[in-house]
């Protein structure tokens, strides 16, 4: 099964930190401007949602998954920068710990650092540094609002993670799930009117789509208990990797 080397993971270590730490010249250090999925050797994802719609509780169970299909897989776990405090609770690696001593998995926290749109500063680098080390590199945005879409820009598949929360109003409004290839409904056991919430979800968002021919797939799962992950990436990820439609 594919690696990635301990070298390769401190060169990373060390040019992920001087990408963040000169943001100005963090393109020209990766060969020229990065803002453009195409150029990426891997196919990046990108997945992002509200606080606490279980981002990080999904990447930790397709992460095995990915690495049975042999595939090196990078994550970018994005978390925000505190305006009090100035630091960041960088808590992914927490949830995804069973597979941090994977060989294949290569996974750095990163900090808001003021950045906007849930992001961090240099991401477009970075991806592309990573790109070259990795087969999938995942990127996880920090809690993300409605209006937080600028993710959906810099990924090969953008993914929109949903809980079963509000009502069929709520679906209709503008945002992130207007460009969302894929959308993820994460059924959490206990939550009331969770089955109403997936129909809604369904009707309202599954038919369309911003990207030409592709067919917005929309899948039910349970992070928490790794229920549905398999469809999700074999059906949703996979599926959209291979069907070329690419962000334009």
């Amino acid at each position: 099964m594919s690696i990635i080397s301990k070298a390769d993971r401190g060169r990373l270590a060390r040019l992920i930190t001087h990408l963040q730490d000169n943001p100005e010249t963090a393109e020209k250090t990766v060969g020229g401007p990065s803002a453009n999925s195409k150029l990426y050797a891997a196919h990046v994802v990108g997945i992002s949602g509200v606080a606490g719609a279980g981002k990080s509780t999904l990447i930790a169970q397709m992460l095995p998954i990915l690495r049975n299909e042999g595939l090196r897989v990078i994550v970018l776990a994005i978390d925000p920068t505190s305006d009090v405090s100035k630091g960041a609770l960088l808590g992914d690696r927490i949830r995804m710990r069973d597979s941090y001593e994977d060989e294949g998995v290569f996974i750095r926290s990163l900090a808001t650092r003021g950045a906007s749109q849930a992001l961090t500063v240099s991401l477009p680098p970075i991806i592309k540094a990573c790109s070259e080390s990795a087969d999938i590199v995942i990127v996880e945005t920090a809690g993300a609002g409605q209006v937080d879409i600028e993710i959906h820009r810099l990924v090969d598949t953008f993914i929109s993670v949903i809980a079963p929360l509000g009502d069929a109003i709520t679906l209709m409004k503008s945002g992130q799930t207007e460009h969302a290839h894929i959308i993820a409904v994460n059924m959490r056991e206990g939550l009331d009117g969770g089955k109403l919430f997936l129909e809604q979800a369904r009707t309202i968002l599954a038919p369309h789509s911003s990207q030409g021919s592709w067919q917005r797939g929309l899948f039910s799962l349970d992070a928490h208990r790794g229920e549905g992950i398999k469809d999700f990436i074999h059906q949703g990820v996979f599926t959209h990797r291979d069907s070329g439609l690419r962000n334009e």
